[in-house]
């Protein structure tokens, strides 16, 4: 479980979104994406976390993706073959986090990854671009033109 800023809760976006929905970001956000923001569409442990394993079909858990693709939330991408998903803005709600680690998903066209992490006894192990600032899409324009 990570700790996202508050700011997330004033998005007027996220405001204007019905329970399901809101739920599907903020359990999206909380505990489906990895440390970089990043996941693989997969409906069925999606539905445990982000409904708790209520009664929901895989093709409603692709509806809530995809409209969160429709809203330029998260960019969908592929790579070999396999769909993948990035949120958009995921370090402009990550300012309470201290460390994060390396994806195990490739990173869409354009994206600059952030992370640090330690090991045993909080000993520093790597760290890449983590108080640079540098992270996230370069330009927005860039990756949507892409995607049309």
């Amino acid at each position: 479980m990570r700790n996202i800023d508050r700011k997330i809760y004033e998005d007027i976006w996220m405001q204007s979104l019905d329970d399901k929905h809101r739920l599907a970001w903020i359990m999206l956000n909380n505990s489906v994406c990895d440390d970089q923001g990043r996941f693989e569409l997969n409906p069925r442990t999606m539905r445990l976390s982000m409904f708790f394993g209520d009664q929901i079909s895989d093709n409603e858990i692709k509806g809530v993706v995809n409209n969160f693709v429709t809203a330029k939330k998260i960019l969908h991408y592929e790579v070999d073959g396999i769909q993948y998903f990035q949120v958009i803005n995921w370090w402009k709600y990550q300012s309470q986090s201290s460390y994060m680690a390396a994806s195990k998903f490739p990173a869409p066209d354009g994206w600059t990854d952030r992370f640090h992490f330690t090991g045993k006894n909080r000993k520093h192990i790597k760290s890449d671009n983590w108080n640079d600032g540098v992270a996230g899409f370069i330009t927005l324009d860039q990756v949507f033109a892409n995607q049309q």
